[in-house]
């Protein structure tokens, strides 16, 4: 301690104290307590210290608490900075007979009509500590500013403790009078904060002292059930119709709150954007219109808003046909009273002005994925030095992630109507749509090649075939045996160079795929490639299987090729990670005898004229798959980028001291990023309260349609009547 400091603690300690008196050495360090968090128990608090040596002592040890790893952690958990200043206060001690703690509000429910007092014999700290069970006196505010006691609960004056109700008279360590002094003493310190307070208090010879004062931290903690849906899409009624169908394909599980806030939020205005393209909007970005919904973190499209599109504002749009599009059924219980009152009725003049508009939009938009592509080629995000200013930047660029897919879903929407329209040919009536319509539907489609989400497990079974081609079945047997990370070594040693070069060229051209792609905090491939050696591995078990019994594995093209580029197949990109297998679909070169020999397999019987306009169609039905599936792909690929971005951000803010983890930024909206870097601490505990809360968002499973606020339920659920039991 600095030797002026020492002789002005000395000098005050005489001039202000008795001789011999015991004081209290305890800590009030900045931003300590405050309505968002309270440090109470966090820094060394000492009592009956005597005698100025025993002071100073104290007063270097409670400073020394400061830097205790509780008290560091619970800054660095709250969003403050870990070297701050504290004052150390130095207090007399009250010989109490009497002490305890008042809230002017009860600090669980939150009810401000609530005063709770917390009473005991001796000290104080023993009730804030914990170690011993106090009194408890609640009474309750009138409307005229009077107050009554409520309730007594009486510990300190028994073995057992036992509650007894009063209207009039307290029983334990406090009179009656004594109840309402202090009563009335809260609410004058109230009116001073101006908000429900926490005080200490102890009593000596009838007269009351005020120890500290705080605000009541509790009172705007959110519940788990809150935060779990504090970001949920609101619902115009409760009538509306909600479905994991197709975006629960796309997007399983829950999205964190930052991709909540971006992501989502990019899908609802690209489907926003084709409402306005097919004349059913005025313009994108309505508030009032919900497309999609977010419900626990978890996304649903809402049907009632997608009716929007049927034939009740388009004539060319079908009901049945769209509704066969997005959710493999037709929805008989979604009537069309139920969504005419929901949407109303366009005239026909309107409808058929329309249904012009959807045509045009058929051809529209073919420049967009080249114009993607072309700006992938240079795009990137500045990583800057400051956490502002790479907030400013990502924030400042979020509009080429929109644009990114908006792209993605305007080729989604026309992949889908040229095969809606092609259902239409196949089947005079939708009613009439049985298993051999859809397995026609599926071979129709099956052969489109080029397609870049194909590529990836063709490109697994090409790279398995040279892992086994390089090296003897024992080898490979320890690649299978090896855990994800061994296995990934393994790939990269020299022993493996030819298949290294392969694996190296398809995370070049799919690394920023994955499961879950467009979540935020799902690394991709490239960054954790330790993911595909699942799969890999049961591709090579696979190869090993058929050697033991003799059947050939042909490999001599598969090593000659790699450097070639990647084989098509008819695998997602999900289905990698689940690793399953599949058989490659047969190309064929010529296309009319592609026609004739898929017509002949056809179940259906098709009139010479169906055959002839299915020939004219099918090429553009598979151009639409093509151009959807690289859509989303170069749409992946933009996520990524900000990714990369967020994340920098996140260290960035680490570095800053604004969060104790890189990986909470995930856990915070886009939104409240801006608050948090404006000084919002109490971001900081509930990004770690989300955080805590999201494995539960992820095994919750809900219904396939839900009608309302979607409810999550456990699966397999029992079977019922409903369509609706199905779970995503």
């Amino acid at each position: 301690m600095q030797s002026q400091l020492r002789e002005t603690i000395c000098a005050d300690y005489v001039q202000l104290l008795p001789p011999n008196s015991l004081v209290a050495v305890r800590s009030s360090a900045v931003g300590e307590d405050s309505e968002d968090s309270s440090a109470a128990g966090q820094m060394a608090t000492y009592l009956n210290v005597n005698g100025i040596a025993s002071v100073l002592e104290h007063v270097l040890k409670c400073w020394a608490s400061l830097y205790t790893y509780q008290a560091v952690q619970y800054r660095r958990q709250h969003g403050q900075p870990v070297m701050c200043g504290m004052a150390v206060v130095v207090q007399l001690m009250v010989p109490s007979g009497k002490s305890g703690v008042l809230f002017t509000a009860d600090p669980i429910t939150g009810n401000p009509k609530s005063i709770l007092i917390n009473a005991t014999y001796g000290l104080g700290e023993n009730v804030v500590s914990g170690q011993v069970t106090p009194d408890t006196v609640e009474l309750e505010k009138k409307s005229d500013q009077s107050m009554c006691i409520k309730a007594v609960t009486l510990c300190s004056t028994a073995a057992d403790s036992a509650t007894k109700q009063t209207e009039g008279k307290a029983y334990g360590c406090l009179t009656y009078d004594e109840v309402m002094i202090l009563a009335n003493i809260g609410q004058e310190i109230e009116s001073l904060f101006g908000s429900a307070v926490d005080i200490e208090w102890a009593e000596e010879g009838g007269r009351f002292y005020v120890l500290q004062a705080r605000p009541v931290t509790t009172l705007c903690t959110e519940t788990d059930d809150e935060l779990l849906h504090e970001l949920d899409t609101a619902l115009a009624t409760d009538k509306e119709w909600l479905t994991t169908c197709n975006i629960g394909e796309m997007m399983p599980g829950a999205l964190t709150p930052l991709s909540q806030s971006v992501f989502a939020q990019a899908i609802e205005e690209a489907l926003q954007n084709i409402h306005v393209s097919w004349g059913l909007l005025p313009s994108s970005a309505t508030p009032t219109m919900k497309n999609l919904g977010v419900y626990s973190g978890c996304c649903f499209i809402n049907l009632h808003t997608m009716s929007n599109t049927y034939e009740n504002n388009v004539l060319i749009s079908s009901k049945k046909v769209n509704e066969l599009g997005l959710c493999g059924k037709v929805l008989d219980d979604l009537t069309w009273e139920m969504i005419k009152e929901h949407n109303g009725q366009a005239s026909l003049w309107r409808r058929m002005n329309n249904g012009l508009k959807v045509i045009q939009y058929l051809w529209s938009g073919r420049h967009r994925l080249d114009e993607l592509e072309s700006l992938l080629l240079t795009f990137d995000l500045e990583r800057k030095s400051s956490a502002t200013e790479m907030y400013t930047t990502i924030s400042e660029s979020l509009s080429f992630y929109y644009y990114a897919w908006d792209t993605h879903m305007l080729f989604s929407a026309k992949s889908g109507m040229w095969s809606s329209t092609l259902v239409s040919v196949l089947c005079r009536n939708v009613d009439d749509l049985t298993t051999d319509m859809s397995s026609d539907m599926s071979l129709l489609l099956s052969a489109c090649s080029g397609v870049v989400s194909a590529d990836v497990p063709s490109a697994l079974e090409r790279l398995a075939d040279i892992i086994v081609c390089e090296n003897g079945v024992e080898s490979c047997r320890a690649f299978v045996n090896c855990n994800p990370e061994e296995a990934l070594n393994w790939l990269h040693s020299t022993d493996c160079s030819a298949a290294n070069l392969c694996f190296q060229q398809f995370l070049d051209k799919h690394g920023h795929r994955c499961l879950r792609e467009a979540e935020f905090a799902v690394k991709p491939w490239g960054a954790d490639p330790s993911k595909l050696m699942p799969p890999l591995q049961t591709l090579v078990q696979h190869r090993i299987d058929a050697q033991s019994h003799d059947i050939h594995v042909s490999c001599g093209s598969s090593v000659q090729s790699c450097g070639n580029g990647l084989l098509d197949s008819r695998l997602s990109v999900g289905a990698v990670e689940e690793g399953i297998h599949w058989t490659e679909t047969q190309k064929l070169e010529n296309q009319d005898d592609e026609f004739d020999q898929i017509f002949a397999k056809l179940k259906i019987k098709l009139s010479w004229m169906k055959r002839k306009f299915i020939k004219w169609m099918l090429p553009k039905c598979r151009e639409a798959v093509r151009q959807r599936e690289k859509g989303k792909s170069l749409a992946v690929k933009m996520s990524d980028h900000f990714r990369q971005a967020y994340l920098h951000l996140g260290k960035l803010l680490v570095a800053e001291e604004y969060l104790p983890g890189d990986d909470l930024i995930f856990f915070l909206t886009h939104y409240e990023i801006s608050q948090l870097l404006a000084g919002s601490n109490s971001l900081v505990t509930k990004a770690i309260r989300r955080k805590k809360l999201y494995p539960s968002q992820m095994d919750a499973r809900y219904p396939v349609f839900n009608i309302g606020t979607p409810q999550p339920v456990s699966c397999p659920e029992p079977k019922q009547n409903r369509s609706n039991s199905q779970c995503s």
